[in-house]
């Protein structure tokens, strides 16, 4: 993670602005005018028209965006067709995502939303604990390594076991 500022030239962008920029590039990609992904929307039942979508297109601070809600902001991700982490993360390697005094690299935040890393590396602990049972054996050597267990238990190496709940 990273709290400090970035040698990148890169200004910031928060969550909202991105995601402004990706319904407008996605939806384009697509060849859908706004009144179509709205007319998409409201066929599941979701309450995002038209001129919603043009606000939240034409803000460049992302302000409109920033008061999207989680329903709300699956459902365009559904329509779209793409995985959410793509409608708020910037596209750009060298863009920093801002949230609050959090930045981060695309990267860093795309590993912590799709469950590959903690934010911090203290956190894995509690991070593991978190994740259901059923995906944690997924991710478990790569967030942390029974040799990271071995050195922040300090104990010896042969006496390291992961052991299943249900055993």
């Amino acid at each position: 993670m990273t709290n400090q500022s970035t040698s990148s030239a890169a200004e910031p962008v928060t969550p909202g602005q991105v995601f402004a920029r990706q319904l407008r590039r996605l939806r384009k990609k697509r060849g859908w005018s706004q009144k179509q992904l709205a007319d998409l929307l409201q066929a599941q039942d979701v309450a995002i028209n038209r001129a919603t979508i043009a606000r939240i297109e034409s803000e460049p601070d992302g302000t409109r965006a920033h008061n999207i809600s989680v329903e709300d902001l699956l459902a365009v991700a559904i329509a779209l067709g793409v995985n959410p982490v793509e409608l708020f993360v910037p596209q750009e390697a060298d863009e920093v995502l801002s949230v609050g005094k959090t930045k981060l690299t695309p990267a860093e935040a795309r590993d912590w939303l799709r469950q590959k890393r903690p934010l911090r590396k203290e956190d894995a602990a509690t991070y593991l604990f978190e994740v259901p049972d059923t995906e944690r054996d997924a991710i478990i050597n790569v967030v942390v390594s029974p040799k990271t267990i071995e050195a922040k238990m300090q104990i010896p190496p042969s006496s390291v076991v992961i052991e299943d709940d249900e055993a």
